[in-house]
């Protein structure tokens, strides 16, 4: 699955998240976190864990085709 890259940049930085911060929140790998970031698929357990961290749906991240 793909989380959408430039919603997930986006909302870093209005909350002034780092990816570091993102990662560690969400008990993923940091480097993870990036290649997300950068648009790279992941697992749906490590979207939801990322959406959680962020308080929101993993639905409202996902990339939209």
């Amino acid at each position: 699955m793909r989380l959408d890259a430039k919603l997930l940049r986006s909302l870093l930085y209005e909350r002034d998240i780092k990816q570091i911060d993102l990662a560690d929140k969400s008990e993923v790998a940091r480097i993870t976190v990036n290649k997300v970031c950068n648009g790279g698929s992941c697992t749906y357990e490590t979207g939801k864990k990322i959406a959680d961290a962020l308080g929101m749906k993993l639905e409202d991240l996902l990339e939209k085709r």
